[in-house]
This record gives C-alpha cells, structure tokens and sequence, in this order.
C-alpha cells in the first residue's frame, strides 16, 4: 500500500520524459531489498519472537516516507478493471503467461527456501540460493527486455520459457550434489523466470489503446495473482509426494506448457503491433506503479474536434408586402 500511494505521488511530480527512469529506479531498489532480505533469516532464530518483530518495524519505517510527505494527495482515477475474457482476447499470450508463470514464481517464492532445506543447506545456503535467483532475474531482465522489443514478443516469451524449462530439467536431475553448480542454475532460472511477466505485460501493452492500459494491466495482475495463489499449493502436494525434486519439476512443467501456447500461437497468428510499447524490467507490482510508465499517458496530440460554426446571422426581415412602408418625414 505504501508504494502504490509513493508511485501516484511520482507520477504528479515526475516529468513525463523521466517517469521511465524514475520506474527503474523503484524497481532495482525493490530487488536489491529484496535479495538483501534473504540474509536477514540468519540473524535470529525463526522461532523467537524478534524476526517478526523486525519485519513489521521495517513496515512501519517503509511507510514514513509517504505519511510525512507535504505533497498534496493526488487524484486516483478511476480504473475499471479490463473483463477477463476481453484481457485474454486482446493479448491471450499475455494472459497465459501471466498465469502460467504466476504459477511457477509462486512455487519458488513460497518453498524455494523448503526446497533447499529439504536438500540440506543451512540458513546461509538457504540465503545465498534465493538471493542469487533474484539477483539474475535483476540482471537478465534487460537484455531479454531488448531482444523483446526488436520482434514479436511471443517469439521471445517462447525462447525464455524454453531455456528455463531446460534449466528446470536440469534442477531436478543434479538435486543438491552440486552446490555451485546449484547456485549457477538457480541464478539462470531467476533471470529467465522473474523476465516471464514484463514481457507479457510489454506485450498487452502492444495491443492496448491508452485509454485500457492501467485497466488491462490491472487484470493481468489479477491474473498473475491467481497463479501465484495456486503454485505454492500444487508444487508442495507434489513435494509432499515425491520430495524435494518436484519442486524443479513443477517448474519445468509449467514453463513448457507456457512454451508450447506462446510458440503455438507465434506460429498460428501473425500480428502487427497496433501500439508499439518498450520493455520495463518490473516485477509484479502494484498497477499504480505503472501509471509512471509514459505508455500509459493518454495521448495529447490527438485531432480535437472542429470549433462548432458560429451561428449565422440574422438576417434582418424583409418588408412584408402585407406592411405598408414608414412613409418618409
């Protein structure tokens, strides 16, 4: 809640040419924190009462700089979220990606740290795993962000769901014999997996008019929230059944389906960019942190409506016939 309020207040106060930049900026800060936040479960022992603690001072803390703010309380417009079915409609690669890879991040989020328990490691393994996998989604973002905006988009959401899908086979078949080699996975795992949503949300944007951005930006999250949702309970039944190995193989599952649908489709339809986007490294965030983006700015320079005709003169009424002339003085 805090930074969807801090990203409204940017966007009144960001010009419009450096609301990009202003977006990479929150979003590296959110990923630096968030790889650092990884080592703070060794500082205390998870069964005392002292890392709770610590987490919601740090909330109250994040949340100082938008209650002591003296800018003015910005307008929030009305977004009505895009239905569903017309999301899927307008980008149905875009939401099956949101989805699909929802899915398989919320089985990483929610028992990366499980999974690397189960293999052994202790709180410093656990750590250094899961801040390596959000320190190579932080840094292949942009790359695979760029190879996006040079073609179709499917072709490079295919492209990254199959490289991870292999990454994920390999995962499950190395299991923990391997630490380094486990480390180097999991870094390639994070920059193709966390490149996933953007490039889906880069794609919808393409396919949006302005006006349904936020609205339809809205939707996908919704979207990728359901699959987060759900990964973490499907991903630990399969754990439960077949140990910590499944984790990987949850993955590899989900992302080749993703692949066979984004190369189906690429190969099936062929369509044209009807309002070319670029690439934001994000992850998946508030959709008011999207209003800094300038694709979501109405456009100003549309044809406005001619100027309504003046009415026309009144003519001044003819002498009636039936009227007899002012006879002259």
């Amino acid at each position: 809640m805090p930074s969807g309020g801090r990203t409204c207040c940017d966007r009144e106060a960001a010009p419009a040419a450096q609301r990009s930049q202003v977006f990479a900026v929150y979003m590296a800060v959110n990923l630096l924190a968030l790889a650092a936040g990884q080592w703070l479960i060794g500082l205390y022992s998870p069964l005392l009462f002292v890392p709770f603690s610590l987490v919601a001072i740090l909330i109250c803390v994040a949340a100082l700089p938008v209650t002591a703010s003296r800018m003015l309380q910005p307008e929030l417009p009305a977004t009505p979220r895009l239905a569903l079915v017309a999301l899927y409609r307008a980008a149905p690669a875009a939401a099956s990606g949101a989805l699909l890879g929802g899915l398989a991040l919320g089985g990483f989020w929610g028992l990366g740290a499980v999974y690397a328990s189960r293999l052994g490691m202790d709180v410093t393994g656990i750590a250094t795993l899961m801040s390596l996998t959000i320190l190579g989604g932080a840094a292949l973002q942009w790359p695979i962000g760029r190879l996006s905006d040079r073609g179709d988009r499917r072709t490079t959401l295919a492209l990254v769901c199959t490289l991870a899908t292999l990454v994920s086979v390999a995962l499950a078949l190395i299991g923990g014999s391997d630490r380094t080699l486990l480390y180097g996975l999991f870094f390639a795992f994070g920059g193709l997996s966390f490149a996933i949503y953007p490039v889906c949300v880069a794609h919808l944007l393409d396919h949006l008019a302005a006006e349904d951005m936020l609205s339809g930006c809205s939707s996908l999250l919704l979207l990728n929230g359901i699959g987060s949702a759900l990964g973490p309970a499907l991903a630990g039944a399969l754990m439960t059944q077949a140990g910590p190995q499944a984790l990987p193989a949850f993955f590899a599952i989900t992302l080749a389906l993703l692949a066979l649908v984004t190369g189906g489709r690429r190969l099936s339809y062929h369509r044209e960019r009807e309002h070319p986007a670029h690439f934001h490294p994000m992850l998946r965030t508030t959709p008011s942190a999207l209003e800094l983006l300038p694709e979501t700015d109405a456009p100003t320079d549309a044809p406005h409506a001619p100027p309504a005709a003046p009415a026309a003169a009144a003519k001044p009424a003819a002498h009636s016939p039936d009227r007899p002339k002012k006879e002259s003085q």
